[in-house]
Formats: structure tokens, sequence, C-alpha cells
């Protein structure tokens, strides 16, 4: 049993990666590499399993390890994911800060108390989705949400992109509780002197991390540096997870790609721009402290971005390059916060 001391939250839920894993070895499928992908996503869903479960069905325990959900009717007992339990005290109204802190202080009694106080009030017959992977619940949801799973998106996105050119799977993360892969034409977008290739960002969470969204990014193949283009621009697809909408996935991300050629013609005009758009240390210095401000850059990372401009010029294009670079290194979120500021930049030229 711990010590009444402070522990690391990491003791209870681990550690989690979210950075994306880089593909290189082409692997098969109409999408190459996508079948891999699509095995992992099967695994994930052969391991999972779904309850719906009653407000007054829903107990929270404790041992001296952690606290989690027991299945009155089933008694089923799951521990929770620092993201389930986020989603509990979310729907309860119970600050997870608190929750967490008397965790961290092995005060379980105390989190489990508060957590089984509140789900004894209010509509006892109100259901909850509860999403589980393995032996963890990882998903405390409402009745309501629409499920769209990650194996579903993969095979309409390698069915309907692999049908239309070469296509390859070059980063992937994949979790129980969130996925997201960048698939990249092989063929180049026309610009003298770059290796760029357009790509698609693909998002989706089966427990409510993100929406379904696909944006599109560009992709420099020599250093793996990946652009993302948002707003109305870049964003082909976005849908929260409400109702059942596979079907329009289907017929609405179809309509999408036809897009892309136009959209393409831009991105290649955008970057031709940024190329020769020449910035000084003063511009510089005014986009880092933006970024830092808004909390896309850390003080090291913007040390590292200033430190990264001169191996690529001293253009906007250049500076998107040096942040999309030190991006690699950083969660998916963090990540893709720095490379759509990225795009941003580029679109401003």
């Amino acid at each position: 049993m711990y010590d009444k001391k402070v522990i690391s939250l990491e003791q209870f839920f681990g550690k989690t990666d979210n950075s994306l894993k880089v593909l290189g070895n082409d692997g098969e499928g109409k999408i190459k590499n996508m079948n891999g992908i699509l095995l992992q996503a099967a695994n994930i869903e052969s391991r999972s399993k779904d309850i719906i479960a009653r407000r007054q069905d829903i107990v929270i325990e404790t041992d001296p390890f952690n606290i989690h959900a027991l299945h009155v009717p089933t008694n089923e007992v799951y521990p929770f994911s620092n993201w389930s339990l986020g989603q509990i005290c979310d729907h309860l109204g119970v600050p997870v800060k608190y929750v967490k802190k008397c965790m961290e202080e092995n005060e379980f009694g105390f989190a489990a108390e508060n957590l089984n106080k509140w789900l004894k009030t209010g509509n006892p017959d109100k259901e909850f989705l509860l999403r589980t992977t393995g032996d963890r619940l990882h998903g405390f949801l409402s009745a309501k949400y629409g499920i769209m799973d990650d194996r579903n998106v993969l095979e309409i996105i390698n069915d309907i992109v692999g049908s239309q050119g070469d296509y390859v799977v070059k980063n992937s993360l994949l979790t129980p509780e969130l996925m997201n892969i960048r698939v990249v034409d092989k063929n180049m977008i026309n610009i003298d002197g770059e290796d760029l290739s357009v790509g698609l960002n693909i998002k989706n969470s089966r427990v409510g991390q993100a929406s379904l969204e696909v944006r599109l990014m560009i992709f420099k193949w020599i250093c793996s540096n990946g652009v993302i283009f948002g707003g109305g621009r870049g964003a082909l697809y976005a849908k929260q997870h409400r109702g059942v909408f596979q079907n329009d996935f289907v017929t609405d991300f179809a309509k999408c790609l036809d897009s892309i050629p136009k959209i393409v013609a831009s991105i290649k005009e955008w970057v031709e721009k940024a190329r020769e758009r020449k910035v000084d240390s003063n511009a510089i210095q005014e986009m880092i402290d933006k970024m830092k401000k808004e909390g896309t850059l850390s003080i090291p990372m913007a040390a590292k971005v200033i430190e990264l401009i001169p191996k690529y010029g001293y253009t906007r294009y250049g500076i998107s390059q040096a942040m999309t670079e030190i991006a690699q290194d950083y969660s998916i979120d963090a990540r893709e916060k720095i490379e759509t500021y990225a795009g941003d930049i580029i679109m401003a030229s």
C-alpha cells in the first residue's frame, strides 16, 4: 500500500505516448502501410466492449492502487483511464483536479465518496455508454454518443482514397482513445526545388477525445515535416460524434476529395509566395512571441525554432519549416497546433 505522500498519477493511468510514429516500409494495401494500421484497429476492437449502464447501476470503488467503476448488474470492475476519469467528473459536475489531487495524496476514499455522492443524485435511470478496452474503462459517455470507430473510418479512407492514386500512410497514432494518421500522395507537387506532396491528416476518437476530421496538409519527404492548413481552406471534413453518420461520411468525404485539385493549386501558389517573402528578425520575433503568448510554443521550443531558421532560410516558408521540424518531438496536440500555425504563416504570404 502507498505511503501517505504525493505520488505520480502515472502510477494509476500509465504514461500515455501520444506521438506520431513514422512508417516507412510501404507495406501492402490499397493505401500502402494501411493493412498494418487496419490490423491494429481490429485488435483494439476485438479487445473492446460497450456497456449501456444506468446511473443507479454504477458504483465507484477503490483499492490500494486506483479507483474504478463497478457495473453492479454484471459485477464487472473497470479502472479508469485518465481520460474516462475526466469524463465522469464532467458528467457529475465534480472538479477532476480535486479527484486527482485525492489520488495523488493516496486519499482514494475521498475521491470515491465524492463521485458516489453525485452519482446518487439526478435521474437514476439516465443511461451512459461505457467503452472499455482490455480491463480498463477508456470512455464514459452519453448514451447518445454516435459511434464511428477507427476501423470503420480506416476502411472507408482505404476504399475511397486508395482508388484515386498512389498513397501511403507515413505517420500513425492508434490507441484505444485516439487515432491520427497521415496519408500522403507519392506524387509530388510541382514546385521547383521542393520535395512536397499533398496529404490528409485524419483524426478520430472512439471515446470523445476528438471529432472525426480530415484536414489537408503538405508533407516534406526529406525530413517528414508536415504543414496543416486550417480554416475553411484546409478542413475537408469535420463532424462530432452524434447520431449515426457512417453513410453521411462516405458520401460527404467522397465529395470533399473532388475539391482537392483546386486547393492544391492554391497551396502551390501559397508556398511559392512564402518562399519569396523575406522576413527580418523583428518579424520573426513577433511570430514567436505570438505563439508563446497563445501557449503554442514554450521558451525552449521557441529557441529551437530560431536556431533552425538559417537551415531553411529567412522567409515565411523557412520559418514554417523550422516550426514543423521541432513539432515532431512533441505529442500530437502540441504538434498539430504548431503545424497548423505554420500553415497559417504560409497562407498569409
